[in-house]
Parts: C-alpha cells; sequence; structure tokens
C-alpha cells in the first residue's frame, strides 16, 4: 500500500482516503495525543467493509493492516442518522452508496412489505425531540437482495394503510 518515490522521504499512498493517510502520518509522527476524528468519507468505506465483514474481521484488519475507524465510532456515526416516519430519503441514500460498491448482479433486488399490530402507547423519540403515539400499526418496507443476502429497511409508517400511491412513490425511489 505504501510505495516509495524518487524523493526520499515522500510517500504515495494508493487506495487510502485523505482521512486515512493523514491518520497514518499522525501516527507515524505521534502530532496527537487526542483521538482522531475520522472525516465521513472515511467512516462510509468503513461502514461497507463492516456489512460484508464479521466484526472480528474487522477488528482484525484495523489492528493490523487498514487504518480504520473503531467499531465505536462507526456505531455513533451511525446512530445520528435521522430516521424519520413516511419519509425514505435518509434510507434510500444509503441504499445508493451499498449499491455503488456491489456488481451489477447483487443489485438485483425485491421490495418486501410487513404490516403489524404493535402496543398504543405513548414514546418519546429523543432523536427529533418529539412524541410519538398512540399507534396501533406499523408499516415496514425493507429492500432485499435476490442474488447476495442484504436487506436494508426504507421506509416505515405508523397507522397507514398500504396505497399504489405510496408504493410506486417507494419504487420509484430505489
Amino acid at each position: 500500500m505504501l510505495l516509495k518515490t524518487a524523493a526520499p522521504k515522500i510517500l504515495i499512498f494508493s487506495g487510502f482516503l485523505v482521512g486515512q493517510v493523514i491518520y497514518v502520518l499522525a501516527s507515524v509522527l505521534k502530532a496527537k495525543k487526542r483521538p482522531y476524528r475520522w472525516d465521513d468519507d472515511t467512516i462510509h468505506r468503513a461502514v461497507e467493509i463492516r456489512a460484508h465483514a464479521s466484526r472480528r474481521l474487522y477488528c482484525w484488519l484495523r489492528e493490523r493492516y487498514l487504518p480504520l475507524p473503531s467499531l465505536t465510532t462507526i456505531q455513533n456515526w451511525l446512530s445520528r442518522i435521522v430516521l424519520e416516519p413516511k419519509s425514505s430519503k435518509t434510507q434510500l441514500i444509503l441504499l445508493e452508496r451499498l449499491l455503488a460498491t456491489m456488481p451489477e448482479r447483487d443489485r438485483h433486488c425485491t421490495i418486501m412489505m410487513d404490516e403489524m399490530d404493535i402496543m398504543g402507547l405513548v414514546t418519546y423519540d429523543q432523536q427529533m425531540d418529539q412524541m410519538l403515539g398512540p399507534f396501533k400499526h406499523l408499516q415496514v418496507f425493507l429492500v432485499c437482495g435476490i442474488f447476495s443476502s442484504w436487506k436494508l429497511p426504507v421506509m416505515f409508517a405508523f397507522n397507514q394503510p398500504v396505497t399504489k400511491e405510496l408504493f410506486l412513490d417507494l419504487i420509484g425511489g430505489v
């Protein structure tokens, strides 16, 4: 991954993102004592790697070969993603990033819908700072790979019947 050039102290980092190069240089030079702040592109790449690798393999790659953010950093970053009822905007962006790294055959997918009865309780959503409920029904739309084993929830809604327009809008987004 590291290639020396003709100039003696210049290194070319092939295949690394800018955040990874800065992390390697900072750790080599011991310039920072505090934890490194990863950029979004590097965290996106780490999420993709973690999605395709086991937890143990990800930790092994991180310790031995690749400058990657910790699992806690990934979890904290994912927890800041806001998922709103009746909105698929954020989920479709995640789906687009997921599919960008897949071969054409693995991109074939199907949309699954499930409706379930839930307890009619009022709950507080800390991320959106609002009260939700009481609801009796939950509809969840899930996009699943046909030839590979990936899945991603793309939309959820409370107490809303599934209509032709809603389903066609979701298909258009996918």
